[in-house]
């Protein structure tokens, strides 16, 4: 796919439908608090959903519990045995060079400053780790795991935060599009995945070719 600057305008302004609708339906129900308490036992893929669990929810987390069609897992499998030689390098560019890069664009210190981010810069790279530590997992996908958990509750978490900042008018999304976008995804992608693999080589870590562009597509 090639990118142009209307098609990346067009991310500017597009959230997480399925997310956006589940946390918007959760608080006109009135029923947030029985799901943060109760989705605290979510932690493993193909668990029973606890009982109780507000009907939306469940919904999507049914929805969002397998992979798409199109993973290549041969190549997942390349980018988990580059993370097992990898590891302390890759986390040492996630704490250096990804995460303090997230702060220095603008519009997303902005947003970490209204939701109290910029307070817990520890917090927010411990979390990050591990969740790169699930995904390279071997069973990252499979009943057991804890990826697929953790995945769903960041893009619920990232709802949420979109949810309080427009329902509080304390973000300006004419100017500044809809915050944690679909454009700001992908720039934390590339955060966590080439910006990962220049800080290797420029920490002259020997690295493969194919090693690197698995853990790319990873």
């Amino acid at each position: 796919m090639t990118y142009t600057e209307a098609s990346m305008d067009a991310l500017r302004q597009a959230g997480d439908e399925l997310a956006d609708a589940t946390v918007a339906t959760l608080f006109e129900r009135g029923e947030v608090g029985k799901f943060n308490t109760l989705m605290r036992y979510v932690s493993t893929a193909g668990a029973p959903l606890p009982d109780g669990l507000p009907d939306v929810a469940r919904e999507y987390l049914k929805a969002t519990c397998v992979p798409p069609a199109w993973v290549d897992w041969a190549e997942m499998e390349k980018a988990r045995l580059f993370f097992i030689d990898n590891n302390v390098h890759i986390s040492t560019a996630l704490s250096f060079a990804s995460m303090p890069a997230c702060y220095v664009v603008p519009h997303v210190a902005r947003l970490l400053s209204a939701t109290h981010g910029l307070k817990y810069p520890s917090k927010r790279m411990a979390e990050t780790g591990q969740f790169t530590v699930y995904l390279m997992q071997p069973d990252a996908f499979e009943a057991g795991s804890r990826f697929i958990p953790a995945a769903q509750k960041v893009r619920l978490l990232h709802a949420s935060i979109r949810h309080h900042l427009k329902r509080e008018n304390r973000w300006d999304t004419e100017t500044l599009g809809i915050p944690i976008c679909q454009e700001d995804m992908i720039g934390g992608q590339m955060f966590f995945s080439l910006l990962v693999l220049d800080s290797l080589h420029r920490l002259g870590i020997h690295m493969s070719a194919e090693g690197a562009d698995a853990y790319f597509y990873a």
